[in-house]
């Protein structure tokens, strides 16, 4: 099945390359006559409308004190569309504290309106590519963090 475009013309203007081929996301390469699919083109998440760069927010967070490994992803949110989370790798998870985080990022000149909402603490390494790259996507998915540490909005609504 082949999808033709949508109802209204201007939506299709990004979304298709020449050709007709809609535009997935998707970064690829071909080898061997076969596609392998090697991440994605655009790392974003859309918070309220609003496009926060992750890799922006893992190079903002790379210094974080205590932090072994940091890596920035989305998470749906019925209220947001997507919130921030942050996954951070620590010797000692406990050292970890939500607000103390949101104050070295904004001291690092990170904008407010791209603080994360969320902060998965882990222990252990975070999941890597063969060639060392973070998976985003399996830190998201994960049920691997010692703790989750929330926004105020997200606390409140939590209890």
């Amino acid at each position: 099945m082949r999808f033709l475009g949508y109802g209204d013309a201007e939506d299709n203007r990004d979304t298709f390359l020449d050709g007709g081929w809609y535009r997935t996301g998707d970064l690829g390469r071909f080898e061997d006559g076969r596609l392998t699919i090697t991440g994605r083109l655009k790392e974003t998440v859309s918070r309220k409308g609003l496009k926060i760069s992750l890799t922006e927010i893992d190079a903002a967070a790379h210094d974080l004190p205590h932090a072994e490994e940091v890596a920035a992803f989305g998470v749906p949110d019925p209220e947001t569309g997507e919130r921030l989370a942050i996954a951070v790798r620590a010797a000692d998870p406990d050292v970890i504290d939500f607000d103390a985080v949101v104050r070295w990022l904004l001291d690092s000149g990170l904008a407010k309106w791209k603080l994360p909402e969320q902060i998965d603490v882990w222990d252990r390494p975070l999941p890597r590519t063969a060639t060392g790259k973070i998976q985003r996507r399996l830190v998201a998915g994960s049920v691997e963090p010692n703790r989750t540490l929330l926004a105020p909005r997200l606390r409140e609504g939590a209890g």
